[in-house]
């Protein structure tokens, strides 16, 4: 039988890249781009198995599969990084199942794999949409925000945008506490001046907080309010 090996290699590494992005997008895990890189080669390593003995070969794939989860979702949870691992396995030998079954070659099987990632990254964009979140820049960093319809606190007239603790740096400056009226009772909070927002191109004026945010989907709540901003914060 003859082996193209380009268009197996290509078509793995489209393949498993395909994998690894649609559980990282269901279970909300950032990647990165070099984790990503570096489980890409592996998986190609992974093709060099094909030349050992049926048993060995067996053995070593499935530890070479646990790697290439280890290696590609960054997740920091034992339990989800399980589940992702699991997921990979689960997507693998279904796919591997249903190549076999109806005898899918690999110039198809590469097509069908691009098609899917092209798809994948609509959905993502279309669900980033739904869910109001946003790309911003607060200098040389780039963040997603959620755009929270509920919220419109402001100090002087002037946006607050909640960032995650992670985030704050000496770019922020403190200026004061005030209170503000939450669902339960009034809380305090430190209010910062910092760099301006940039959001679809447009530089907002806008004030700091800073709170805990449990997620990877996005880093800060930004107000209702935000694109109304047309004030310059006094110094």
């Amino acid at each position: 039988m003859i082996v193209y090996w380009d268009l197996l290699i290509l078509s793995t590494i489209i393949v498993n890249y395909a994998f690894i992005r649609t559980i990282a997008m269901l279970l909300n895990d950032r990647l990165k781009v070099y984790r990503v890189i570096l489980a890409l080669i592996v998986s190609v390593l992974m093709l060099l198995l094909y030349f050992l003995p049926y048993k060995t070969y067996y053995a070593i794939r499935y530890i070479m599969g646990v790697l290439v989860g280890l290696i590609a979702f960054s997740n920091k949870s034992i339990k989800i990084k399980i589940i992702e691992i699991v997921l990979f396995y689960l997507l693998t030998m279904t796919f591997i199942g249903t190549l076999f079954v109806f005898k899918i070659k690999s110039i198809i099987l590469m097509i069908i794999s691009l098609i899917y990632v092209i798809c994948l990254y609509i959905i993502q964009g279309y669900a980033k949409h739904f869910k109001n979140i946003y790309s911003l820049r607060i200098e040389n960093k780039k963040i997603n925000g959620l755009y929270d319809t509920g919220n419109n606190t402001n100090y002087l007239n002037v946006p607050i945008v909640y960032l995650s603790q992670s985030l704050y740096s000496e770019l922020f400056l403190y200026v004061t506490d005030i209170e503000i009226s939450t669902v339960n009772n009034i809380s305090k909070i430190s209010i910062y001046q910092g760099p301006k927002v940039v959001i679809d191109k447009k530089s907002l004026n806008v004030y700091y907080a800073f709170c805990n945010i449990d997620t990877k989907e996005y880093q800060a709540i930004l107000p209702n309010n935000i694109f109304d901003s047309s004030h310059n914060i006094t110094k």
